[in-house]
């Protein structure tokens, strides 16, 4: 296991100005300070996915990071002009641009459409993330490494939980093929990165296994159709809701997350025997903050439970990625279609088709065939 030993200089600074602040308020004139840091970290040959160095602000979590791993890697330029989708190099293909941006639990495709400047925080920082996932693919390294230092400092602790929770699972399943050492003053965010090694400099111990990931408690209740202009904004499809459609939004400590509407298939008159008692997903969306920790598609599965139990068949139709994926390897769902849509015959139904895409894009269907829940139960959490 590799020993450092550091030796750090804080420079004393001497001017006009440093004295006439000295003299306000009765400080002792500063003089050069030094400090040495000594602690050991898991060497490279060691078998770990991902680390962390925590500890309060000047305690050296930068120079050791540097001093273990290498300088930080310099931040590329976000061009102004462009999306955020044009900002990455060319040989990088659409497949995996956005396995990076899910990776992150960077879920809004609108937000991909948009210059990085324009972007939030915690989008931009989620931006970071992909790049760095990328950048770190295609240096040729057999095990690549990624530091990120500063983790999470600038953003705020749903979204930091929420992209640890997703940058933490990419890793570990495979999907990018690296490892990661989060440099960080936030001790919170450690349950959900889950580090194979921790080194606190506030006590300089080191220590070893992963932390247990914090449950996520979410309540569900049926709402009104209302409830959908805190969401609409961020759905990739359409900010479009149909009243008719029976809505649910799923709350985390009392603050709505999530919100999810479902339709009775087939139009008045024309529903066929196998949609007549059918249900179909219309508009599912997690809000950026809680993007990357599962929530739309747990929300998913509970009004699937929910409309089963109340005698119904489900069925969802997606083209989102995230979604997709998980959906194949769940046993909840069984998929009914994979490729583009066909366009309807009846009039009405080709012309919302081609209004909203759904016939030109790629989707996949799937029947929710998981739990259902109790026939009581789920007539009183429908009542609105």
């Amino acid at each position: 296991m590799p020993a450092f030993h550091l030796h750090l200089r804080n420079p004393a600074c001497e001017s006009f100005r440093t004295a006439q602040v000295a003299g306000m308020f009765g400080l002792e004139r500063q003089e050069a300070d030094a400090f040495e840091l000594r602690a050991e970290l898991p060497s490279l040959e060691e078998p770990w996915q991902i680390g962390a160095i925590v500890g309060p602000s000047g305690a050296g979590k930068s120079a050791l990071a540097a001093a273990a791993f290498g300088p930080r890697a310099a931040e590329p330029k976000w061009p102004r002009d462009r999306a955020v989708v044009d900002a990455f190099p060319p040989e990088v293909s659409m497949r995996r641009l956005v396995a990076a941006f899910g990776a992150v639990g960077f879920n809004s495709p609108p937000a991909w459409l948009r210059p990085f400047h324009i972007l939030s925080q915690g989008e931009q920082f989620r931006c970071r993330l992909a790049q760095s996932l990328l950048a770190a693919e295609s240096d040729g390294a057999a095990l690549p490494l990624i530091v990120c230092d500063e983790f999470t400092s600038a953003v705020d602790r749903a979204t930091a939980h929420s992209a640890s929770a997703a940058l933490a699972r990419a890793i570990r399943q495979g999907t990018f093929h690296c490892r990661l050492v989060a440099v960080t003053c936030h001790t919170d965010v450690l349950p959900w990165l889950a580090p194979d090694w921790t080194l606190d400099l506030a006590t300089g111990q080191l220590s070893r296994g992963s932390l247990r990931r914090p449950r996520l408690k979410l309540e569900i209740a049926a709402v009104r159709a209302g409830a959908w202009d805190l969401f609409r904004k961020h759905h990739y499809l359409s900010a479009g809701l149909n009243r008719a459609a029976k809505s649910f939004v799923a709350f985390h400590q009392d603050r709505p997350v999530a919100f999810s509407a479902w339709m009775r298939m087939g139009a008045a008159g024309h529903q066929c025997r196998a949609t007549r008692l059918a249900y179909r997903e219309h508009r599912t969306v997690v809000l950026p903050e809680y993007q990357g920790l599962g929530i739309g598609n747990r929300l998913s599965e509970w009004c699937g439970a929910l409309f089963r139990g109340l005698g119904h068949r489900v069925y969802s139709t997606s083209s989102h990625p995230a979604m997709i994926r998980h959906r194949l390897l769940s046993e909840a769902w069984r998929k009914v279609r994979f490729g583009f849509t066909s366009p309807s015959r009846r009039p009405h139904e080709r012309q919302s088709q081609l209004r909203n895409l759904s016939a030109l894009r790629w989707t996949a269907s799937f029947e929710y065939v998981g739990p259902e829940m109790d026939g009581r139960t789920a007539r009183e959490l429908i009542a609105v």
